[in-house]
């Protein structure tokens, strides 16, 4: 990965946050002002719903499927090697 891709990834969370906490004079009770329940379910909720109506319903149920061996993979890597191991290592992992 970049390492100018990752450094960039930081620091626009830092001025972010910097930004939503009232910098120079930090409180973490302005946070709270940005947080808005019913505002992170529609955006959350209309984005999954979004992804799962652009899918065929075969790939969607399947999902839960691909997650399991993903994480299988990249948690334990207790496949043995294989060609669908060495494929998924390839691609998935680094």
């Amino acid at each position: 990965m970049n390492i100018a891709y990752i450094v960039g990834l930081v620091l626009s969370f830092v001025f972010i946050l910097l930004g939503m906490l009232g910098f120079p004079k930090i409180s973490f009770d302005k946070l709270m002002n940005f947080v808005d329940m019913p505002s992170v379910l529609i955006v959350v909720g209309c984005t999954f719903a979004v992804v799962a109506a652009s899918m065929p319903t075969s790939v969607l149920l399947a999902i839960p499927k691909h997650l399991g061996m993903v994480t299988a993979y990249c948690l334990w890597k207790a496949w043995p090697l294989n060609r669908a191991t060495r494929f998924l290592r390839a691609r998935l992992c680094y």
